[in-house]
């Protein structure tokens, strides 16, 4: 797997699926593959976790309830880049469970895995097509120094407007 294949997965999710404009809806997606959303409050910088039981079928993701519902979203499009990419790592309990989690660490580019699932969130949540044709739809450029502008375009995806920036910055979608 690489950044680029996991960014191309989440294309093929939104194709899939039929989504042609933002904001995505993630829950939809978590119930078309079965996954369920639950929210919790966890400690600590927990953003999320994804459990999965495949001796029962069982798939959840656990989303920090505590922060805020852009920080959500992107978890919840982690986690799912985790489950259509990963297996995770294997626990046992009473059965054998496999999960991830996002943290802290996991922004920090160190582990493919994390790097994978966020390239994905990203590609999920603000795809290249989508982007492209908000800034075709707006003048046909996005100012980066306008925040009105960029905070508009991040409350479109609903993201955060430094995923948003990160993403365009990706993108090389500055003039």
């Amino acid at each position: 797997m690489s950044v680029r294949s996991a960014e191309k997965r989440a294309e093929q999710i939104l194709s899939e699926f039929g989504i042609v404009r933002p904001p995505i809806n993630l829950e939809s997606i978590a119930k078309e593959l079965k996954v369920h959303i639950q929210y919790e409050s966890f400690d600590g910088e927990l953003s999320g976790i994804l459990i999965r039981n495949e001796e029962l079928g069982e798939y959840i993701i656990g989303v920090n309830k505590e922060h805020a519902d852009n920080r959500k979203r992107f978890t919840i499009a982690h986690e799912i880049g985790h489950f259509l990419l990963h297996e995770g790592n294997e626990t046992y309990i009473d059965t054998s469970i496999r999960y991830n989690f996002r943290d802290s660490d996991s922004s920090q580019g160190t582990n493919m895995d994390e790097m994978e699932a966020n390239a994905f969130a990203a590609s999920l949540l603000m795809p290249e097509d989508m982007i492209e044709e908000y800034i075709k739809n707006h003048h046909g450029y996005i100012d980066y120094n306008d925040d009105k502008e960029i905070k508009k375009m991040a409350e479109t995806f609903q993201v955060s407007v430094q995923a948003l920036m990160i993403r365009l910055a990706k993108l090389r979608k500055f003039d």
